[in-house]
């Protein structure tokens, strides 16, 4: 049972499958997560109402909160420190009247960087199909991995604009390679009109990445290819 006026009304949350809860964190983002007795790791977006399983990095996110040790490096570091990386991003956002789903391709290499993609665009949606150098190709890595990993913080935006990222990753190549998965719920808002002049801005991982990647493919497209720094012909819109 929960309430939210001190006690005066009570409403039943939904059970837990009959676990018991071990430890619960409440996320800057506003996302409940409880641990189980049994380990496992759900998640509510409504304060408790409903439960699902965790996902994307929350598990990580649960021990940070709690004081523990997470183990490893974020799954995503590895992209930083291979000579062979690949990232894939699939961006969606779904709104009363429709919505859109973009894709966007990194794979920097020794030899050089392919970015590849596509952002729907009424009336021209844009096509991308470049190779950059290694230098430039890094620093696009580096944006969408920061935006991927970087702590969330503030109040959730209340936005009737859902959005969902997903993310397929690998670093590495041969019998060595291995491919690894997330994806990334919320809502697309601004938050500039939300926060006073001075404190630090709310950040959400799903708007961030949503974000990052659509301006990658965006400045793609803005200099002409014998113009842009290390870039060979492939952008159209």
């Amino acid at each position: 049972m929960a309430t939210r006026d001190a006690g005066k009304n009570w409403f039943r949350q939904s059970n837990t499958s009959g676990e018991s809860i071990r430890a619960l964190v409440l996320l800057e983002n506003g996302i409940l997560l409880a641990e189980l007795d049994g380990g496992r790791l759900l998640r509510s977006s409504d304060d408790g109402r409903t439960w699902a399983p965790g996902k994307g990095w929350e598990a990580r996110d649960f021990a940070v909160a709690t004081g523990r040790n997470p183990g490893t490096e974020h799954p995503l570091a590895c992209l930083l420190s291979t000579s062979d990386a690949m990232l894939q991003i699939e961006f969606e956002s779904r709104a009363c009247f429709g919505g859109s789903t973009s894709a966007l391709e990194l794979r920097v290499r020794t030899e050089g960087t392919h970015l590849k993609g596509s952002r729907e665009e009424y009336p021209d949606p844009i096509r991308v199909d470049q190779r950059l150098d290694r230098t430039m190709g890094e620093q696009l890595l580096h944006k969408l991995v920061d935006a991927a990993t970087r702590a969330e913080h503030g109040m959730r935006c209340q936005s009737t604009t859902e959005a969902e990222v997903r993310l397929t990753w690998s670093c590495g190549s041969g019998l060595f390679k291995t491919f690894q998965r997330a994806t990334l719920t919320g809502s697309l808002c601004s938050f500039r009109w939300q926060h006073d002049e001075g404190a630090t801005e709310p950040y959400e991982r799903v708007d961030g990445v949503f974000d990052t990647a659509w301006d990658v493919l965006e400045q793609a497209t803005s200099p002409r290819p014998d113009e842009a720094p290390g870039a060979h012909p492939g952008a159209t819109r």
